[in-house]
């Protein structure tokens, strides 16, 4: 699958799943090495930060969180900020101001963790990678 593929499929399949609280308007994987999505509480200076709350909509940072500087540097492309409980607090991502990330494989079910969104979009998007944070201990 080509990386142009990978981003027609993560803009459809969040329809489905709302794994993406913001998504990249450039649907062209351009020269990337690799496809990267972020929780939404990892600064990206490019695309909005609101860590799950609707308190810091519209906020954009002047600088990117070390490891997306670091993907980034390594020819990735940032292409979403991912669905999380607000803040970090919360054992399940039901608790976002945003969006609830669908479990992909039971969709009445919640995908568990703070990182939640993260955790759909690894889970259903193939040839991506995702990154989440253990703010309290979610992930083991």
């Amino acid at each position: 699958m080509s990386m142009d593929d990978v981003m027609s499929k993560l803009k459809a399949v969040n329809e489905k799943y709302r794994m993406f609280h913001a998504m990249t308007d450039d649907t062209s994987a351009g020269d990337a090495k690799f496809l990267f999505s972020a929780k939404d509480n990892l600064t990206s200076k490019d695309m909005e930060t609101c860590a799950g709350s609707r308190i810091l909509e519209g906020y954009h940072p002047v600088f990117d969180a070390t490891s997306i500087s670091k993907l980034r540097n390594a020819g990735g492309k940032l292409v979403g900020k991912t669905n999380m409980d607000e803040f970090g607090f919360g054992t399940f991502s039901t608790n976002s101001g945003f969006e609830i990330p669908r479990n992909p494989y039971a969709l009445d079910r919640a995908c568990g963790g703070s990182s939640g969104g993260s955790a759909c979009a690894a889970s259903v998007i193939e040839d991506h990678i995702s990154l989440g944070v253990s703010t309290g201990g979610s992930i083991c």
